[in-house]
Order: C-alpha cells, then sequence, then structure tokens
C-alpha cells in the first residue's frame, strides 16, 4: 500500500477569513461593502506557528443584522487600524506564505478591491480545487470538528488549521 501524500508536509501556508459589513465590493461600482475583520494562522510543515487578528476600522455604519452574523458592530471597531493599516499587517504576518481560505472567491475579491484602492499588494488565496481549499469548503465542516472534537473559538482560522492537521493525521479520510 502507498503512503499517502502529506498535503501539509514542506509547506507555509495560511488559512485566512475576513468579516465584512455586506457582500459585495467593487463590483459595477457597488463598493458599499468593507471589511471589518482580518483573522488567519501560520501552518508550516503541519505545525500552527501563530495567529494574527485584527479588527478594520469601518467608515459607514455596521447594519444590525450584519452585527448579529458577525458580532462586529461599530462599536467594536474603535480604535481599530484602518483598512490600508490593517492590509499591510496582514501582508507582512502572511509574507512567503501561500494563503488559503473558506470561501476564497470571496476572500479574494475584498483583498483584490481593498488591496488596489490602498496600493497593497495582497496575495489571493489559491485555487478552489487544492485539497486544502476543498476541506475548508466542505458543507458539513462542523461535522468534521464535532467528529475530531475541534472547539469552535473566535478566530476561526485557528480551528479550521487545527481540523487540517487531524484530517492529515487520519488513515482513511484525508
Amino acid at each position: 500500500m502507498n503512503k499517502r501524500e502529506n498535503i501539509l508536509e514542506n509547506r507555509k501556508i495560511v488559512i485566512v477569513d475576513v468579516e465584512t459589513t455586506g457582500l459585495y465590493c467593487g463590483k459595477d461600482g457597488y463598493d458599499d461593502a468593507e471589511i471589518s475583520r482580518i483573522d488567519a494562522t501560520k501552518i508550516e510543515n503541519g505545525k500552527i506557528l501563530e495567529t494574527f487578528s485584527t479588527y478594520v476600522f469601518c467608515e459607514k455604519e455596521i447594519s444590525e443584522n450584519i452585527a448579529k452574523l458577525t458580532g462586529i458592530n461599530n462599536t467594536t471597531l474603535i480604535g481599530a487600524p484602518k483598512c490600508e493599516e490593517a492590509l499591510k499587517m496582514f501582508v507582512d504576518f502572511s509574507e512567503d506564505f501561500e494563503l488559503h481560505a473558506r470561501n476564497g472567491e470571496f476572500v479574494n475579491r475584498f483583498f483584490s478591491f481593498y488591496g488596489n484602492k490602498f496600493g497593497v499588494k495582497v496575495n489571493e488565496c489559491c485555487e478552489f480545487n487544492d485539497r486544502i481549499c476543498k476541506v475548508l469548503n466542505f458543507p458539513y465542516i462542523d461535522g468534521l470538528l464535532r467528529l475530531f472534537n475541534i472547539k469552535k473559538e473566535d478566530n476561526e482560522t485557528l480551528y479550521f488549521s487545527r481540523l487540517l492537521i487531524k484530517l492529515q493525521e487520519e488513515e482513511d479520510i484525508f
């Protein structure tokens, strides 16, 4: 029997997630939605190295529905860095690492739009057919978290990272 490939070995990845004030930015001039939080976790050779988390100050009022969905309101964002600074901090954190995200297309849209707006080069998340992205976008991810007794935390990239590592250890799943 062949030993299966360890997709975390010899790799430097960052699992990233953003919270936003809406679904759309920069499409046909519609750029009302802003980034309100960036979370990330670094994994190198299958080991978690460190995490990153910052709220992002938003110019516009956060709606009640978005506040309920994300747990973030304008009061939460008082004193948070503005988007340009937050993006620069994230780029410094994720330098030389490949980016992966649950719903990477959404994350890429916001990073691209706001990166271009502020002149900050943010790498795009990896291809969506990558095995890591397939796990992150698995429709029953909450079931996998329960199966492996991985507790949800405020920074969801941390528990997604723990899940990837656990799945890599399992013989018959990943």
